[in-house]
């Protein structure tokens, strides 16, 4: 069973609605530059990302 960790990670969206993903979370899930990733609404204010690649976990 995965063990969920919980951590707040704060990114600035641009005038053009653009993000930059962190260093470290884009070696961790092993994206590159044409990774795809999903955006999961949970609620009313969360989000969760995941991405495409099966092979990132």
């Amino acid at each position: 069973m995965k063990q969920e960790m919980n951590h707040k990670i704060t990114v600035k969206v641009t005038s053009r609605g653009r993000i930059t993903i962190p260093k470290n979370i884009r070696k961790k899930l092993k994206l590159t530059a044409n990774s795809k990733i999903d955006f999961l609404q949970r609620d009313q204010t969360s989000y969760i990302l995941q991405t495409q690649d099966k092979d990132a976990f």
